[in-house]
């Protein structure tokens, strides 16, 4: 058993290496998430520092929230792109990618719409789409690819 949860933290280890290195910011659009929550602290404005939050995701794995703050997401709309303000986003430095709470952004007043392999966002108020988010791997997700030096 011991051997199994190195061998599975090695893998893990890797992963967020690889992430790290390859993906500037991976955020997946999760229905079944309550919070919005990041691994990526530089993109966490006003970030206070709380107590250590646990957080259990959907394969029962818990990691610790250390922070709480906002993030500006940009999202292609169809014809541009939109930039979103996602409020009280937890910051979880070891979760591998930013989940992004469907639940929240209704509560915020945004609407989705899930159909032909897409997840499109739009504002209540304003009837305008702030995001067409694609199916990847069976996941809603965007991949932000580092900038090269």
């Amino acid at each position: 058993m011991r051997h199994q949860r190195k061998s599975s933290m090695r893998l893990q280890s890797r992963w967020k290496t690889y992430l790290s290195l390859t993906l500037k910011r991976f955020e997946v659009y999760d229905s079944g998430a309550t919070r919005h929550v990041s691994p990526y602290h530089r993109f966490v404005s006003y970030c206070k520092l709380r107590p250590h939050q646990p957080i259990t995701v959907a394969d029962g794995r818990t990691f610790l929230a250390v922070g709480e703050g906002n993030v500006a997401v940009d999202n292609t709309n169809g014809h541009g792109t939109t930039r979103a303000k996602l409020e009280s986003v937890l910051h979880a430095a070891d979760i591998a990618y930013a989940l992004i709470s469907i639940r929240r952004a209704d509560d915020a007043g945004y609407s989705t719409v899930f159909e032909n392999g897409e997840c499109r966002i739009f504002s209540r108020a304003t009837s305008t789409t702030i995001g067409r988010i694609r199916l990847l791997a069976r996941l809603y997700q965007v991949r932000r690819r580092a900038a090269r030096t």
